[in-house]
């Protein structure tokens, strides 16, 4: 059993604000800044997490995982950017059981996360022999990240456009401008 990555929290800090998106657009007053939160949240919709066009977390934030695992040695997380990971179990009591941080490394490369499991370690024994671990991964670029600054400016784009033509807008706003999408090229993340 594998399920796909659930956010468990959000991220907290936004990688665009308001008053940025307001500057572009020289703007100064207030009356439609809930509609430019609107556009700043389409945006980040559809650019940010697993789901979203660039593949990947930007800023910090919570997702979970389930999968069934038979065998030690190594996992490929299903996020890329893991800043740190837990691993849940239900033991044979039907306990909830961390597995400790010290049985495993996180190794990031290579356009992957990966769980590296000590030589020596064993798998335990879980509930009703089920296999079944939760793996919650807090995932987001470095914050001083170079990327965040070219993801800001990509999500500014996409924002100005719509501001400016918002006629012109199809039903679905995640639709991505060609301009947009040369920025973002190298920050794509493909998953095989």
């Amino acid at each position: 059993m594998s399920t796909r990555p659930k956010l468990i929290s959000g991220p907290i800090d936004h990688f665009i604000e308001l008053d940025a998106v307001k500057a572009a657009l020289r703007l100064r007053h207030v009356e439609q800044d809930d509609y430019i939160e609107t556009l700043i949240s389409a945006a980040t919709g559809r650019l940010d997490g697993p789901e979203g066009a660039l593949g990947r977390c930007i800023m910090p934030q919570t997702w979970s995982s389930q999968e069934s695992m038979t065998f030690a040695g190594s996992y490929r997380l299903p996020l890329v950017d893991v800043r740190s990971v837990a691993i849940k179990y239900f033991d044979t009591a039907g306990v909830e059981t961390v597995l400790p941080d010290t049985e495993y490394q996180l190794k990031e490369g290579r356009g992957q996360s990966v769980v590296v499991f000590n030589e020596d370690f064993e798998m335990p024994d879980t509930y009703e022999d089920r296999n079944e671990f939760t793996f919650e991964m807090t995932a987001g670029l470095p914050d001083a990240s170079p990327k965040i600054k070219t993801v800001a400016t990509a999500a500014m784009m996409m924002i100005v456009q719509w501001y400016r033509a918002p006629d012109g807008m199809t039903e679905d706003r995640g639709e991505i401008p060609a301009g947009v999408t040369h920025l973002i090229r190298d920050l794509k993340v493909t998953r095989v």
